[in-house]
């Protein structure tokens, strides 16, 4: 089934639209389900992938759920699972396709983090030997590294996730 969007990504098709799905009203990601305008490289009844329309690469995409959740604390681990696998297998097969030597796979969760859109979305950008890319901002204070490193990991292993 991907195969055949990924291989067909500026075709005309009829999508259905998916009823058993929350959608927050005025959300820009929630309203492209169902519709043919924004370059829909895949959907199925839970996620849906676009091309980026403000590309850091050629290829840049975003992968979707249709479930409006606003950012990864919002989303149960089975969906999260499901998207994973999803962006894996579309990652793959649009660096085939468009013979990128690597890949960036970004989730920015909150504003803190860059978020821009209230709805969770992960950013796969295919990379290019010599494209000079920088994706995001490295402004980091060494001492302050290795000072809260110990602090950090004190309180991170302690942390054991659910099965």
């Amino acid at each position: 089934m991907i195969d055949f969007f990924i291989t067909n990504l500026f075709v005309d098709r009829n999508i259905n639209e998916c009823h058993n799905h929350i959608f927050m009203k005025g959300c820009r990601f929630c309203s492209l389900a169902g519709t043919k305008d924004n370059y829909i490289i895949f959907e199925n009844n839970d996620t849906i992938a676009v091309l980026d329309n403000k590309p850091l690469s050629r290829g840049h995409f975003l992968v979707i759920p249709k479930t409006h959740r606003d950012n990864l604390s919002d989303m149960p681990k089975a969906e999260f699972l499901e998207l994973v696998g999803i962006v894996n297998e579309l990652s793959l097969k649009v660096c085939k396709i468009l013979n990128a030597d690597g890949v960036n796979i970004a989730i920015n969760s909150g504003l803190a983090a860059g978020q821009q859109v209230d709805h969770l979305h992960v950013h796969v950008i295919p990379r290019y030997r010599g494209d000079n890319l920088l994706i995001g901002a490295v402004n980091r204070n060494v001492e302050n590294d290795i000072k809260n490193l110990l602090d950090t990991y004190k309180l991170v292993s302690a942390f054991k996730p659910s099965p």
